[in-house]
């Protein structure tokens, strides 16, 4: 399977082709992209958006987005209150998450569910 490439530009999400030309760029769910990581053996991508963009309410910014640009998976929250995640760390198939209310989460790369979580404060 060949990786996609993808960068970020002013929020943008963009997919790129193998000589680096843009094949899409969007805001995934409308949303500014804070960071990304490719995920390994796939041409899928895990985006981090970013937490200023939705200041109220409960915001699912953690997705899994396709090599075509679509939202395949928005990730759970441990509270359903006014959280959002603000940091990710995707490392060998482990996704790792820390949250704006102090979880520390582990998630499934391939539905995006709460594995476990541990109240860091």
């Amino acid at each position: 399977m060949q990786t996609a490439r993808y960068r970020i530009d002013r929020g943008n999400l963009e997919g790129l082709d193998p000589s680096g030309a843009v094949l899409w760029s969007r805001r995934p769910m409308g949303w500014s992209a804070k960071s990304i990581s490719a995920i390994p053996h796939s041409s899928d991508c895990i985006v981090l958006c970013d937490p200023d963009d939705e200041p109220r309410g409960a915001y699912r910014n953690l997705l899994r987005v396709s090599s075509d640009g679509l939202v395949v998976w928005q990730a759970d929250l441990p509270s359903s209150e006014n959280d959002c995640y603000v940091a990710v760390q995707l490392r060998d198939d482990i996704l790792s998450a820390n949250t704006f209310s102090c979880f520390a989460v582990r998630l499934d790369l391939v539905t995006g569910r709460i594995l476990t979580k541990t109240f860091t404060k």
